[in-house]
């Protein structure tokens, strides 16, 4: 069994640190983190926010397909879910179940070629025993078996053995309508779930005066690790928030005070003074060529076109990184700064001529008129 401990090095720190970690099988791991200096009710927020993500949305690659070619001289349009065969210990419905608990673990970043999905197979000759994980054989180096002694089924007598396998890398429940890859039409079992590696998650929180330290328990089965999962659970929350961290970005400004506030009456009130922003191009606000080309196949010709675009669908075009969103939303910004002036600079002027009447007329009324 492989331990790790930090010790009480984390109470000085002021960000995520990971104090604690077992691996007590190839299917049984165990890590603690620790989040210190938050002030008080944060940390049950937190707690219940990457709890959900790490049960709910964190998924790993499993078996969502299976096809037996050949077992026992029985083809797969001989057999249905309950079949029994003959030599085999095992029913179809039974070898499914113990299907969907292999654990495998993706070796590399790279998703498969095949839309995601790899395949593999299980082969055995003329010979009888028990068939493990072991005796999966993949035909691409970036998917491994995380417990090669996982059980799959016995065969008490000699007997052939064919099963075909689509392994997909995003595992979850899936309906017919959402079935990845796999056509309708094609010939097999389907296992609709599987593929959660998060085998559970504890927190707790700890209160010291106004202060308190979060506690998050995480245990896995081997397809990622604790630090893995959180930190793909990281990037979940990441992805949830960064479409309104970049509809705010320069725009902090708005929670200072009224005097420095651009806000959006002001913004409104440009539009319809002006209504410039149907007349300028997007060239006119000096992006990147690459930028302006992804723009112009968008079909996005005016600033006008692309303030009625979300950030969130900006993200979406085709090459668009998170530096052209930011470099948009710097030149859109810029230029509103420009028209608030002009129309700060409009309004003065029309109180310097209303108040230029005035004195006129002031000076009307005192040029020797007498009044009873």
């Amino acid at each position: 069994m492989e331990t790790f401990s930090n010790g009480n090095n984390w109470s000085r720190e002021n960000r995520w640190v990971y104090i604690e970690g077992r691996v007590q099988g190839p299917r049984n791991y165990y890590g603690r983190f620790v989040l210190p200096g938050l002030k008080r009710g944060e940390g049950n927020t937190l707690g219940f926010m990457i709890r959900r993500i790490l049960l709910g949305q964190i998924k790993g690659p499993t078996i969502a397909h299976v096809k037996f070619d050949e077992i026992n001289g029985f083809l797969q349009k001989d057999l249905h879910e309950f079949s029994t065969i003959p030599g085999v210990q095992e029913s179809i419905q039974q070898i499914l179940m113990n299907l969907k608990q292999i654990v495998f673990k993706e070796t590399i970043v790279f998703k498969a070629e095949t839309k995601g999905t790899y395949s593999a197979h299980i082969f055995h000759g003329k010979g009888y025993g028990k068939v493990t994980a072991k005796d999966i054989i993949q035909h691409t180096p970036f998917i491994t078996v995380v417990d090669p002694d996982q059980y799959i089924l016995n065969l008490t007598q000699p007997c052939s053995l064919l099963i075909g396998l689509e392994i997909g890398t995003k595992g979850g429940y899936y309906t017919v309508n959402s079935w990845p890859i796999i056509k309708a039409e094609q010939e097999g079992f389907r296992i609709t779930t599987g593929g959660l590696p998060i085998e559970k998650v504890h927190f707790s929180v700890m209160e010291n005066g106004d202060e308190e330290s979060l506690f998050v328990e995480i245990w896995t089965n081997g397809s990622l690790t604790p630090k893995e999962a959180f930190l793909e659970a990281s990037k979940h929350c990441s992805r949830l928030l960064f479409p309104f961290m970049l509809e705010l970005k320069g725009r902090e400004t708005e929670l200072i005070g009224a005097d420095e506030t651009l806000n959006e009456f002001e913004k409104q009130s440009i539009h319809k003074t002006f209504n410039i922003e149907k007349y300028i191009c997007v060239d006119q606000l000096g992006l990147s060529s690459r930028i302006y080309t992804y723009l112009i196949r968008a079909h996005i010709y005016t600033v006008w076109d692309l303030s009625k675009i979300s950030i969130s669908d900006l993200c979406k075009i085709d090459g668009f990184i998170f530096e052209d969103a930011l470099e948009i939303t710097k030149a859109q910004q810029s230029l509103t700064n420009k028209l608030i002036i002009a129309e700060n600079f409009k309004r003065t002027l029309e109180e310097m001529n209303f108040k230029d009447q005035d004195d006129s007329g002031k000076d009307e009324d005192d040029s020797g008129v007498e009044w009873e």
